[in-house]
Order: structure tokens, then sequence, then C-alpha cells
């Protein structure tokens, strides 16, 4: 709300965590005409006002921008992207992804990529309910998991109708 997200990395206790940091992102360069190919890549941080700033020694030209998060699918750019690009926002619509595969979460016009890909093989599916299943059972709490789906700190109750939403409505990584 308010057009800021919830400082994620303090709340899980990650040891330097600023509060004004929400969580890490590991961000790729991918070549265009094979985007198997991975030209430059670069991890950040994700700020609570939405920004996360890359500097990546990549030649002029034009990528695919491939985003990838601990509990989230892998997200690309809509079309290849011309570098060098001041900013490139992924939150303002579902069609600056790939097959427009992202979520405006609270119907406020912001959008998100998809959460609870625990174990990163691109899909949302029942092999990830277990991991988070375990950490619930134990009451995980400060630590930085991908079982926790909200960041809130604490793997619990809470979580489980993120995962179980996007489970159901049979979410996976859509990329060239």
């Amino acid at each position: 709300g308010a057009g800021t997200m919830a400082p994620v990395l303090a709340n899980q206790a990650v040891l330097g965590a600023t509060g004004a940091e929400t969580d890490t992102l590991h961000v790729e360069l991918r070549d265009v005409t094979d985007p198997t190919i991975v030209m430059a890549s670069a991890n950040v941080v994700l700020m609570t006002n939405g920004l996360a700033s890359c500097n990546m020694a990549a030649p002029a030209g034009t990528y695919w921008i491939a985003v990838k998060h601990r509990n989230t699918i892998q997200t690309w750019s809509a079309n290849p992207v011309a570098l060098p690009i001041p900013l490139y926002n992924f939150t303002t619509f579902a069609t600056q992804a790939f097959a427009d595969n992202m979520i405006d979460v609270l119907s406020e016009g912001i959008f998100s990529m998809y959460t609870g890909d625990v174990n990163q093989d691109e899909f949302i599916d029942i092999f990830d309910f277990p991991d988070y299943d375990l950490d619930n059972q134990n009451f995980v709490a400060f630590e930085y998991k991908a079982t926790d789906f909200n960041g809130d700190g604490f793997v619990d109750i809470f979580d489980f109708p993120i995962y179980d939403g996007n489970n159901q409505n049979f979410i996976f990584s859509i990329h060239p």
C-alpha cells in the first residue's frame, strides 16, 4: 500500500538490512537470437520504493531482461530492450513481462511477479509445497527463506494463500 513495499530483508533479520530494502534479485541480460546465452548478470537489491539499480558490463546492443528471485517464477521483459536504457519498469502493466505473465495483486495497477516457486523449476506446483509445509510446521521465523511468500519474516498460514492461488491457477514461467 501507499506505493511502497515492506522491508522484507529487515523483517527476515538479514544482517546489514537498513529497512529500505525489500529483497534481492538476480538480473540477466540474454542474447536476442539465442536466449539461453547470458551476456551479463548482476545481483541487485530491490528497494521499498520498487527500484533496483543494475550496472552490468555488457556491450551496446539489444537484450532480453530476465529477472530471477528466490521464490518467484522467472520473469522476462516483454520484448528485447536496447541498451543503454535508463529504466525498465515491470510494474506498470502486465504487458511489460513476456506473455503478460504478471499479476496486479492489490488491484491498484501495480504489477508483480508470481510467487511460490520454492524449488525454482519455473512452475508453482505441488512440488513447492513440501518445503513450505515443513517450514510452516517448524515455525520458521526471522530467516531469509524462500517459503516466506509474503515477506513478513514468518513462514506461517498467511503465506499459504499466495502459494495456493498460484498453484491452482497453474502459474509457470513463460519466456523465449
